[in-house]
């Protein structure tokens, strides 16, 4: 009786302290347990985080809750630490020349500083509401962004191993100061170069940058970012280190490229096909503008049209996922046609040559 009362006390003692673990590993649940019926949002934060789970806008909402929990509690630092420990490991073995041009290039969102205070708003709710670059770079202006602290110990001792620091940012060059105040008042004092984006620069961006490094005869030690983009592309650097962040990594739009087309187009002495004017406009709009869109880290669909009434699939699948997000959030009837009916008319003035759609293109 006593070994059966013992176990039944271990059993509620261990559900007990369970129920306050933030992050477990269960089928079907988000932190602290919380049951999601389609979505296990651990194993979604995997796949967002290992790059497979690709071209997503937002956080899906059931999982705003896990997500903040795992920003704001003692995984999220542990990771951002283990990280860090890596990379100490891998400079503590390097043979630094003299010359001043072995380099390690930092990125600086969520790599060395954190915009957790930002995310942490009820108006961005943990990335489940698409991103507001006007509401972020109001607050990159702040400059009060505190630092990641496993990244800010590796950066001193990279600092007292005779590496010089690069942070190569997407940020705006007119946003310099504000970041160059930001860095050095949480303890980031010195550094090689400060680079950020410029009107001019384009696709492939810290690629591009990467490139004029090393051949300006610097050499890329190592590298550390959040984002698959931080790290990937031509001359990544002798080794790279991809820090956590479920927020931003691999969010992108879904940009719609619209085309009204004649069903004349490209007819032949084959004859007329149906659709198929559609068809060719959205195979030419992918030749032309994919590679563009996948550099941005953008997600390109086009939606073609011909005067017949004839839709290309991408546009109908494009027409189903907005519906299906509609029905989703419990929309009226009236609510739902007037969506539609702004979409249509749109399409019949010619007043949209190129939506951009913060739709998650994956998860819906």
């Amino acid at each position: 009786m006593s070994l059966t009362i013992y176990f039944l006390l271990l059993t509620v003692a261990t559900a007990v302290a369970l129920d306050n673990e933030i992050h477990l590993i269960m089928p079907h649940s988000g932190s602290a347990g919380q049951k999601h019926s389609d979505l296990d949002c651990l194993s979604w934060r995997l796949g967002v985080e290992t790059n497979n789970i690709r071209d997503w806008t937002a956080v899906p909402q059931t999982c705003e809750d896990y997500v903040g929990h795992y920003m704001l509690g003692k995984q999220y630092r542990k990771d951002c630490d283990l990280v860090a420990e890596e990379a100490y490991e891998y400079a503590k073995g390097l043979n630094i020349s003299k010359d001043g041009k072995d380099i390690w290039v930092f990125d600086i969102d969520e790599t060395t500083l954190s915009n957790l205070p930002y995310y942490a708003r009820d108006t961005v709710a943990f990335g489940a509401i698409p991103y507001n670059s006007t509401a972020f770079n109001a607050w990159v202006a702040e400059a009060k962004a505190p630092p990641i602290p496993g990244s800010l110990k590796l950066y001193k001792r990279l600092v007292r191993f005779g590496l010089k620091i690069v942070f190569l940012t997407g940020s705006h060059d007119y946003q310099t100061e504000p970041r160059a105040k930001n860095l050095k008042d949480v303890g980031y004092t010195t550094w090689e170069k400060l680079i950020l984006k410029g009107d001019n620069d384009g696709s492939g961006y810290k690629a591009n940058k990467r490139k004029e490094l090393e051949e300006a005869g610097y050499k890329i030690r190592g590298n550390m970012g959040d984002q698959w983009s931080d790290l990937l592309g031509s001359n990544p650097g002798d080794r790279t280190f991809k820090v956590p962040d479920p927020i931003l990594v691999g969010g992108k739009y879904a940009c719609v490229n619209l085309t009204r087309v004649s069903p004349l187009v490209g007819l032949s002495g084959r004859g007329f096909t149906v659709g198929h004017a559609a068809l060719k406009a959205v195979s030419c709009k992918v030749t032309k503008h994919e590679k563009t869109y996948i550099e941005n880290q953008h997600v390109l669909i086009s939606f073609a049209f011909d005067t017949f009434n004839i839709f290309a699939p991408e546009a109908v699948e494009l027409l189903n996922r907005v519906q299906r997000v509609m029905n989703s959030n419990v929309m009226t009837p009236r609510s739902t046609n007037v969506v539609f009916y702004r979409i249509s008319f749109a399409i019949q003035k010619g007043l949209a040559a190129q939506l951009v759609a913060y739709l998650p293109s994956t998860t819906m």
